[in-house]
C-alpha cells in the first residue's frame, strides 16, 4: 500500500512540475485581468478616437508656440524632441531656466 501511495504521490508531483508553469501563467493572467477591470480598463478601440487632422494641426501650433511660456522664449518643442521620442535625450532635464542659458550660448 505504501508503495502505491508513494508512486501516486511521485506521479502527482511530476504532473504538477510539468503543469505548474502553465497554471502559474493562467493565474497571473487572471489576477491582472481582474485588476485591470476593477480599475476601469478600456480596450484601445474604445478609447482611441478617429484621427482629426484639424485638431492635429492645432496641436502642432500649440506645441511649437513660444507664446504659451512664461517669458515667451520656450515652447514644448524646445525640450520634447522627435529624435528622442519626445524626450530631451538627457539623463536629467535642464528645465525652462537652464534652456534659456543653453539657447543664449
Amino acid at each position: 500500500m505504501k508503495y502505491v501511495i508513494s508512486r501516486g504521490l511521485a506521479f502527482a508531483c511530476l504532473m504538477l512540475t510539468i503543469a505548474w508553469p502553465s497554471l502559474a501563467d493562467d493565474f497571473k493572467s487572471k489576477i491582472l485581468r481582474e485588476a485591470a477591470e476593477r480599475n476601469g480598463y478600456q480596450l484601445p478601440s474604445e478609447v482611441n478616437r478617429k484621427f482629426d487632422p484639424n485638431k492635429s494641426a492645432l496641436g502642432k501650433v500649440f506645441f511649437e508656440s513660444t507664446d504659451l511660456s512664461f517669458n515667451s522664449n520656450t515652447s514644448c518643442s524646445s525640450c520634447h524632441l522627435d529624435e528622442f521620442a519626445s524626450a530631451d535625450g538627457l539623463p536629467i532635464a535642464l528645465g525652462v531656466g537652464d534652456m534659456a542659458k543653453v539657447s543664449s550660448v
